[in-house]
């Protein structure tokens, strides 16, 4: 599972979303040597008829950034590998940043401003020592804090939150940060796949279950006409499932779902709670051999070390 990659030298202020072009590149070029690259909705597919071939990796992307189509893409094409691309239907529709891109921006821009909203009364007690820690005059770990408080808010909190940084800063007015309908489509031209990440990217678990049905449901419908093609797959945004959505998945007519539960899949796993390996960019000593521990951890061989800070 991948969700940004960035160009050389870039960073982005949530690391496990990011990976850089040069690392992907390499790590791309090892897996076609090395492991049988498969496309997703193939596996699947043999799943269904007792077929599974566990040496094999699929390669995903989440969020629909510009960047899957102006570096993911060439790097993937040149390296023979099929990829899947989950992309939510109003951010696209829109020309829409994530929130979370969107309150980074204002940070970068208006940072003393940003910290002083921040300090009236739009963060609990609990969090005003974030305001006053070392790394609260660094805009990175401090919206990267931020972002994590909003996680943890009901959607009706959260949206409380981020309508009150309109207000306060302005909508959004930086660089595109995702694709167009005409660079997916191109994906899909190029024999890439397309999946759906609903149609808000709101968490399905803060739904009510007839919300979540249409965030699943209409969200297929619309791509598929945006794309001209069935759409297989669904990917649960922000990886939050459970059996419900699951269920609703199978009836709405996807073949498949995936979280972000860190892990490998087999013959009998959930098609419709798929595990997968997010990867970015590492730190410390292991960025001296990022490909080398990428791969070893495609082998599962640190699943034991790796499973829990992989998914807190």
């Amino acid at each position: 599972m991948f969700h940004r990659i960035l160009k050389d030298g870039e960073e982005y202020f949530i690391p496990p979303m990011a990976l850089s072009c040069r690392t992907f590149r390499r790590l791309m070029e090892w897996t076609a040597r090395t492991i049988r690259v498969v496309a997703l909705e193939d596996t699947i597919n043999k799943i269904r008829k007792g077929k599974f071939d566990t040496a094999s990796v699929a390669v995903t992307f989440d969020d629909g950034y510009r960047d899957n189509f102006e570096l993911a893409r060439r790097i993937l094409l040149k390296a023979g590998i099929p990829a899947t691309f989950f992309v939510p239907i109003r951010q696209i529709e829109a020309g829409e940043v994530y929130w979370w891109d969107h309150l980074f921006s204002v940070a970068k821009t208006h940072f003393g401003c940003f910290k002083a909203w921040l300090r009236d009364n739009r963060l609990p007690a609990t969090y005003q020592r974030f305001l006053k820690s070392p790394f609260s005059d660094r805009v990175g770990p401090l919206c990267r804090s931020i972002v994590r408080y909003i996680n943890d808010l009901g959607v009706v909190e959260r949206n409380n939150f981020l309508d009150a940084l309109v207000q306060e800063f302005g909508l959004y007015d930086g660089e595109r940060l995702l694709m167009t309908w005409n660079e997916i489509s191109q994906l899909k031209r190029d024999g890439f796949s397309i999946g759906s990440h609903s149609l808000s990217h709101i968490p399905l678990t803060e739904l009510t279950t007839e919300q979540a049905k249409v965030e699943i449901k209409d969200s297929r419908a619309i791509l598929s006409n945006k794309v001209d093609d069935e759409i297989e797959g669904f990917s649960y945004p922000r990886g939050r499932w459970n059996g419900t959505l699951a269920e609703l998945a199978a009836q709405e007519g996807y073949s498949f779902a995936v979280t972000t539960r860190f892990g490998s899949n087999n013959e009998s796993c959930d098609l419709y709670a798929l595990a997968r390996r997010n990867l970015c960019d590492y730190k410390g000593v292991r960025s001296l051999i990022p490909v080398p521990m990428h791969m070893l951890e495609m082998t599962g061989l640190l699943d034991r070390f790796l499973v829990k800070r992989r998914t807190s």
